[in-house]
This record gives structure tokens, C-alpha cells and sequence, in this order.
């Protein structure tokens, strides 16, 4: 089963191998469309930075980590040392941790962190730098939101992905992006869990979404119809 494998590998510890973290990572993640893989030279060794789109300041990651990070170097350095110079002797971010498992990668980055991956290293460095949206601080309008926070979508696809990610940290939870619609151009997410929706009706969705021919998709009514069963049944499918 896929998710016994994810299990298995979200135990496991991080490994030396670059390329082998980076394919361990993304059959984890499974595609999900928030999860973004930048690699580069570090100090001549293959690195990569990874963060969660929508979870972390885009200004903050560029002038804090990537603009003196790729200035870093040393003489034939190993991926062990360039992360003990990084932690040692450069800031970047006050909120620094380390991450030697997958579960643990995963739960720092789902959580608004970015992490870097050396190869050489069989740890990853971790930087405090969330940026996400949320609600601004503001008197309760009613009774009705004393049971906690209320969340709002909006219309920025993305913003919402990043509203579902910080409540649901684990990487069970896919998002696929696409696009639909021939002339608005409507970026849209499917959003599930993978131990819990069944690989049948995730397929079913997605082959109706494909068949679906609209010229252009204003809000969730225009993609309603598309999805609903053709059989007679009594509770509604969407």
C-alpha cells in the first residue's frame, strides 16, 4: 500500500545522497503542488532549499538565506561542514533547528519553515521564516466565534492552500494544481488525504475534471455539475 510506504519512509532517516533525499521527499509529498524543490551549488556540493508555497515570506527567504547562503565558500569542503559552518558561524534566521528524519523535515516544513539539504550531510538545517496570511487581530463580532479562529477563503487559490496546510501538517495531505477553463484560465486545487480518500474516486474526479469543457470558471458552482453522479441517489455527491 502507498500509505504504509509513506509510513515507512517518514520514519526513516535522512540520507547522505542529495538525489536520494530529493526522491524520497517527493514520493512522499506525491506531487503535492505546495511542495517547492530549489537546488543549487553550494560551496561546489549539490544542494536545495525546500519550503511550502504560501507558508513562508518570499522577500524574507531571498534576502536572509539564498542571497548570502550562494556567497558561502570554502576549501574542499563535505556537506557535514558546510552545514556545521552554517550553523556555527552565520544567523540567517534566530528560529534554526535540525531535522534527521523525514517525519521531522516534513513537520518543519509544513509548518512554514525552509529547509536546506546538503549533499554529504545526513541532516537538514531548518529556518524560521513563515510569512503566511492569516487573520488580522480584531474584536469578536458575536458569540458564534468563541470556539476558536475562523478562516476565510478567499479568492487567491494559493493563499487557501497555504489556510489547509497550516492546519493539516502532515504529508498526507495532497494538493494538486491545475488549470482549467479555455479562456479564464482558472487555477484550481484538489485537496485530499491520502490515507483516508480512496485511489478509485480520486481517479473518478480527476476524469471528470478532464472531460470538463468550460470556457470559464468564475467560482465552485461552474465545476459543481461536473461532478455530481449521473445515477439517481438520494444524498448529493458534491
Amino acid at each position: 500500500m502507498a500509505y504504509d510506504q509513506t509510513e515507512f519512509l517518514l520514519t526513516q532517516p535522512l540520507q547522505s545522497t542529495l538525489s536520494e533525499n530529493l526522491a524520497r521527499i517527493r514520493k512522499i509529498a506525491e506531487g503535492s503542488s505546495d511542495l517547492l524543490v530549489n537546488e543549487f551549488l553550494l560551496s561546489g556540493l549539490p544542494a536545495a532549499l525546500l519550503c511550502c508555497e504560501g507558508m513562508l515570506s518570499t522577500a524574507m527567504i531571498t534576502e536572509l538565506i539564498l542571497n548570502p547562503i550562494t556567497q558561502i565558500q570554502l576549501p574542499n569542503p563535505n556537506g557535514m561542514q558546510v552545514l556545521d559552518f552554517i550553523q556555527n558561524r552565520q544567523l540567517y534566521s534566530i528560529d534554526r533547528a535540525e531535522a534527521d528524519t523525514y517525519a521531522k523535515l516534513f513537520r518543519f516544513l509544513n509548518s512554514g519553515f525552509a529547509v536546506l539539504v546538503v549533499d554529504g550531510a545526513a541532516k537538514a538545517l531548518v529556518f524560521g521564516i513563515q510569512g503566511y496570511d492569516k487573520r488580522s487581530v480584531s474584536e469578536p463580532s458575536g458569540e458564534n466565534n468563541v470556539m476558536g479562529a475562523k478562516d476565510g477563503f478567499i479568492e487567491v487559490v494559493r493563499v487557501n492552500m497555504s489556510l489547509l496546510r497550516r492546519r493539516m501538517k502532515t504529508p498526507q495531505l495532497k494538493l494538486e494544481l491545475f488549470v482549467k477553463g479555455t479562456k479564464s484560465q482558472t487555477d484550481l486545487c484538489l485537496c485530499y488525504m491520502a490515507d483516508r480518500v480512496p485511489k478509485q474516486l480520486i481517479r473518478q474526479i480527476k476524469d471528470r475534471l478532464d472531460r470538463m469543457e468550460l470556457e470559464t470558471i468564475l467560482s465552485s458552482g461552474y465545476v459543481q455539475p461536473f461532478l455530481e453522479n449521473r445515477r439517481r441517489c438520494f444524498f448529493d455527491a458534491v
